[in-house]
């Protein structure tokens, strides 16, 4: 945006220059990317017009079409040749946390020991890192309670547990950063011969799994942290099977209305003594 509007003043950038800034973005560029882009900059418009009110009015912005998504997932067996390409404990256990609770990668470089709860073999997901910087909220800013499997719980007590205010998946002392768990994924994807790319592997997989098992998308919505229900119904396309019983629903069925209180409880309690 720098070189092209420069030291333009924004009351003088009218609708011809947006869409020409538009028209002169590289052209290898993917439609969802421009489409981010020209959201930025539309935000920069509307918090100066609905803010601000350092403009007069609020100019038009071309409509960028990014057709349907991308639906590339992998079964539970796929993921598990990636793993087998990952010696080291802590990251197999950071991926093993993402292939069985479909956090994003930011939430789960974010978790902290304090925020696994042992006793009800449950983890609580409220944080996520920025770049490289710990914020206070994930990206919905929700509050999501999410079960651990046996395999989640045995990897993570294979890692040494530090102070409850200390990070689960470090390396040299520091959290993950996104650097390594990409540099880690390349590698055991080429490894396993499986060409696919972490979101998809990970997260994306994880509520495609579930869907094919068939999970009903409201628990999927919830595990997922979506805000609405469109943002799940991606995964509607996949037809229930019994391939995979990736989250054992029965479980919150017969939970006791005390159990339940006790969890909300918990959440509630954490979540008073954040920062």
């Amino acid at each position: 945006m720098i070189p092209f509007f420069q030291k333009r003043d924004i009351r003088d950038i009218h609708e011809g220059l947006v869409h020409d800034f538009k028209d002169e973005l590289p052209p290898h560029l993917k439609p969802k990317t421009i489409k981010n882009i020209m959201g930025t900059l539309q935000k920069i418009f509307s918090d100066a017009f609905n803010v601000r009110r350092d403009i007069p009015r609020m100019p038009r912005f071309p409509k960028i079409p990014v057709g349907k998504p991308d639906y590339d997932w992998i079964q539970k067996d796929d993921q598990e040749k990636i793993l087998a390409e990952i010696s080291d404990p802590v990251r197999k256990a950071f991926f093993i946390f993402m292939f069985q609770t479909a956090v994003r990668p930011g939430e789960a470089r974010a978790l902290r020991w304090k925020r696994v709860l042992w006793e009800i073999k449950k983890v609580v997901v409220c944080d996520a890192m920025d770049e490289e910087h710990l914020k206070d909220r994930t990206k919905e800013g929700d509050h999501r309670l999410i079960p651990l499997y046996p395999e989640t719980i045995k990897a993570l007590k294979a890692i040494t547990q530090g102070e409850p205010e200390d990070f689960v998946f470090t390396f040299r002392g520091k959290p993950f950063n996104h650097k390594l768990i990409d540099k880690t994924w390349r590698r055991a994807t080429q490894a396993a011969g499986i060409k696919i790319r972490l979101y998809h592997g990970t997260r994306h997989s994880a509520a495609s799994q579930a869907v094919s098992a068939g999970a009903d998308l409201k628990v999927v919505q919830a595990v997922l942290g979506h805000s609405c229900i469109s943002s799940t119904q991606r995964y509607a396309h996949l037809h229930p099977s019994a391939l995979l019983k990736f989250w054992d629903l029965q479980e919150d069925r017969h939970k006791t209305v005390t159990e339940v209180e006790k969890m909300e409880t918990k959440v509630l309690n954490l979540k008073g003594k954040k920062g």
